[in-house]
């Protein structure tokens, strides 16, 4: 094997589907008696080594015992041989534990090598070590990244890279079979650092995330990142200039934001249909409050389970998500316009045709997430979160304490007051709840005014152009925010309906 190569500095990544207690594998119990033996030519002499003292160890051991049998009676004999057997049981059982243990077989990749010069592809177990293939930085002629899809093939359903030179060599690298995020950033660092005769960034681009998005929450990798004990490199907002994901994503500017977290517009480097991005960000609590960051962890993962599972024009995508410092974010496309709030502020009460319009992609909005299996309650639909293109498009993009049918329970009190349904105060919210926010988000949008907090709303009595407003209209506002659940819309059907109603007799 080449010195110079053998002494160059190489980084390990680990590789493979370890068992959830074999995190911290030694995996060179025997690999050391040969330091250095890292090619197939040291392979075939430690095996060859374990060979031999494991054949001479086991004839000394029999001579041992034929040479007592010989020389003892019966018993002696009948408990000589129970010994043997319970030895030659006791490796086997060795055996068969580590190897599910480790879950290891001859020539499986266990480790990536990383120089300045090329990538390896190591296999080692307890017997030695090999390296299986290298790839020269300069060689590689094109890396792609492949989403998994469903079909019978159970490697074809795993996310992953395929690596190709031009000695037409290819590797295959699964993404869930890299152990840490950590790991897998300093693979793609090597990969932008070293590789400048091909574009890499799209393939770059999936290397990073944990999975397919319907996954994320609950892989290995979050629940790892989540609980990072590492100290903060950031304490206050993110500034312009600000680089995530090893310059995945550089901050254009802050958007807005709390004590929780903030949004971002910042410039995505390897999306090539997506130059600009929106990042929300949870600010994640420190270790020791073990109940905040709990709450706070939850709460992300479920948001990311939602936006994963919706697909529809009028409502926010989500193209990834990621931890970093202590923050989790959610990747998002960027809304071109403003809210409704700041619509209704630049230009006061809108006129109730154009209003209508609105509702009507409201309604539809609400119907995708009530027509979802299970349903999704949004519990915050509110102007401030329903975006207003420059086309006349809404879109709503804050899916923060939007829950499923199914998982509710009595919970906190969250949302808008002014927005929220009487049972939502109470903790037992339903579809019916979302119907309550867009009748005031109507109202609001009729004249001007932020509705009143568990209030049946009714336009004609306090707007100040009441006689814009046609009954019929303030009839179906105040019927939709009736504070008793029973006398209101029962489902985004009924409201469809009368809707489309009042849309006919407006002459649109």
């Amino acid at each position: 094997m080449d010195i110079k190569r053998r002494n160059q500095r190489e980084i390990l990544i680990r590789y493979g589907r370890l068992a959830p207690h074999a995190q911290d594998r030694i995996l060179d119990q025997f690999y050391l008696i040969l330091p250095g033996s890292m090619s197939l030519q040291g392979f075939l002499i430690t095996q060859t080594f374990a060979l031999i003292a494991g054949s001479v160890g086991i004839a000394l051991f029999a001579s041992a015992i034929l040479l007592a049998i010989n020389e003892a009676d019966s018993l002696g004999r009948s408990l000589y041989f129970c010994f043997a057997i319970e030895v030659i049981w006791v490796f086997v059982v060795m055996h068969l534990n580590y190897a599910r243990r480790y879950r290891e077989k001859p020539f499986d990749l266990t480790e990536i090598g990383l120089t300045n010069d090329e990538l390896r592809l190591h296999s080692r177990n307890i017997h030695g070590g090999m390296i299986l293939d290298s790839f020269r930085w300069d060689e590689i002629s094109s890396i792609e990244f492949i989403e998994g899809l469903a079909g019978e093939n159970k490697e074809l359903t795993r996310d992953h890279i395929i690596l190709s030179d031009t000695r037409k060599h290819q590797a295959r690298l699964f993404l869930d079979s890299l152990q840490t995020i950590e790991e897998r950033n300093i693979l793609r660092a090597f990969i932008d650092s070293n590789i400048k005769q091909i574009d890499t960034q799209k393939a770059m681009a999936g290397l990073t995330r944990t999975g397919k998005l319907a996954d994320v929450p609950f892989t290995k990798l979050w629940s790892q990142a989540l609980r990072d004990s590492r100290p903060r490199l950031h304490t206050n907002a993110l500034s312009t200039g600000i680089r995530l994901q090893n310059g995945r994503f550089t901050i254009k500017n802050l958007i807005g934001g709390g004590g929780q977290g903030a949004v971002y517009m910042a410039e995505v480097n390897d999306l090539s249909e997506h130059s600009i991005v929106v990042l929300k960000e949870y600010v994640l609590p420190d270790l020791v409050h073990e109940v905040e960051h709990k709450d706070a962890c939850e709460q992300f993962e479920k948001e990311v389970h939602l936006l994963s599972k919706l697909n529809h024009p009028g409502i926010v995508k989500m193209f990834d998500a990621f931890v970093e410092d202590h923050r989790a974010y959610l990747v998002l496309e960027m809304i071109a316009g403003h809210s409704l709030k700041e619509e209704v502020q630049k230009r006061g009460a809108i006129p109730y045709r154009e209003v209508l319009k609105l509702c009507r992609q409201m309604t539809a909005i609400l119907e995708h997430l009530h027509g979802a299996t299970p349903v999704i309650i949004h519990l915050d639909f509110s102007p401030e979160n329903l975006m207003l293109s420059p086309e006349g498009k809404i879109t709503v993009i804050d899916f923060n304490i939007s829950s499923e049918e199914n998982s509710m329970r009595t919970r906190t009190v969250m949302g808008k007051q002014r927005y929220m349904a009487p049972e939502q105060y109470r903790g037992k919210p339903s579809i019916r709840s979302d119907i309550y926010a867009l009748g005031a988000t109507l109202y609001f949008l009729l004249t001007g005014l932020e509705p009143e907090p568990i209030t049946t709303a009714r336009c004609r009595k306090n707007s100040k152009n009441a006689e814009d407003i046609p009954e019929s209209i303030d009839t179906f506002v105040s019927r939709a925010t009736a504070l008793d659940e029973k006398q209101r819309f029962q489902s985004i059907a009924e409201v469809q309906a009368e809707l489309t109603k009042l849309i006919e007799n407006a002459g649109q």
